[in-house]
């Protein structure tokens, strides 16, 4: 099978962004990225860059169209589910774990407060849990000491939209992962969540 010489073209304009967007999802800012490690991400010399971008900035905003293009569709199917399943909560974690991963996670439960995620826990064992440092009943310390004494090895991710306190520092000591705060990016929630599921 031969390839014309636009489809190969084409075909390294698509690696030059899937190369930025790689190195972004090593939480990198985009205005630290430079042309060269770009380049070398995607496997072409520097100069071979320009047969495809006028400069990084085109780039940038060739990912920004992208990006968007894709939260619009992440959005219009999470509302189609929504309307059709009824959980806010679960069906937007569960398009958007769809999104970010080519091996989809499932959602396997949801709580209002700590009580009921104590109780969710206990019932079956969970990969990771996601779960706010303050809620209702029960904060978020007490809730992880809780499953802990039902599953010692329970990974965890803090969320809190207060700066890191020393509840978090206490539970990041029990054994959860990375904290972030609220409101956080899709990028950083993906990030996490990459990073606690390979330890």
């Amino acid at each position: 099978m031969t390839v014309s010489r636009a489809q190969q073209k084409e075909k390294t304009r698509r690696t030059i962004i899937d190369a930025a967007f790689h190195l972004l999802n090593q939480e990198r800012n985009y205005a630290n990225l430079s042309l060269r490690e770009v380049a070398r991400e995607a496997g072409i010399a520097p100069n071979s860059f320009y047969r495809h971008f006028e400069d990084m900035e085109e780039l940038g905003l060739t990912l920004v169209d992208e990006g968007g293009v894709a939260l619009r569709q992440l959005m219009r199917k999470a509302r189609q589910r929504i309307s059709d399943e009824g959980s806010v909560i679960r069906t937007s974690v569960e398009v958007f774990m769809e999104f970010i991963q080519d091996e989809p996670y499932q959602v396997v439960g949801e709580a209002a407060n700590g009580v009921e995620a104590v109780r969710k826990c206990t019932g079956e064992e969970i990969d990771l849990i996601l779960m706010d440092i303050r809620m209702p009943g029960m904060d978020g310390l007490d809730t992880y000491r809780q499953i802990l004494a039902v599953h010692p090895e329970q990974k965890a991710i803090i969320a809190s939209g207060f700066a890191e306190t020393e509840d978090v520092q206490a539970t990041q000591k029990l054994g959860a992962g990375k904290y972030i705060k609220k409101p956080f990016t899709l990028q950083t929630l993906a990030i996490a969540i990459r990073e606690e599921l390979k330890k």
